[in-house]
């Protein structure tokens, strides 16, 4: 994968994805955040963030007292409304953000959706979409594209 791809407009950038188990999470601690790769048809779930102009991962910052897993679901449902019965861990992302590339980690958690949830609110103009590395949606963060891509092919990788 390109490096280029790994880096947003900001300079963030993504410089692994860990394989680890959730009983590990300890490890990487603290965590800020969780993020979910719903799968359909090896596309992945993407929603449209106002605030940064762009198509982005569910999911969000890990609130006082809740667990990865409980951040994941909680930000799956607020973002994209959706609620399967099954999160499974898939690793660990390793970021460098800001000026000053401070290392932070998250917790990655994928799905699968079938049916209803799949066709849920996907349509011309939705706010979620299905993207996968052929298609166009429009303003995409490269970041999330990366780590879409390596969960699809079921990879992981440390820079």
């Amino acid at each position: 994968m390109q490096e280029n791809r790994l880096t947003d407009r900001q300079g963030n950038r993504v410089t692994g994805l860990l394989k680890a188990r959730q009983h590990d999470l300890d490890e990487y601690a603290p965590l800020t955040h969780s993020l979910v790769i719903c799968v359909h048809d090896q596309m992945g779930l993407f929603v449209f963030n106002d605030a940064k102009d762009e198509w982005v991962l569910p999911g969000g910052q890990i609130e006082a007292g809740e667990s990865p897993l409980d951040s994941a679901r909680r930000g799956l449902f607020e973002t994209a409304e959706l609620t399967p019965s099954l999160l499974e861990f898939y690793g660990i992302m390793e970021w460098r953000l800001g000026e000053k590339q401070r290392r932070q980690y998250g917790a990655l958690y994928t799905c699968t959706l079938t049916g209803s949830d799949a066709k849920a609110q996907t349509g011309e103009g939705a706010r979620i979409k299905f993207w996968a590395p052929e298609l166009k949606i429009g303003q995409i963060s490269p970041l999330y594209a990366a780590l879409t891509e390596y969960v699809l092919k079921g990879e992981y990788f440390s820079s």
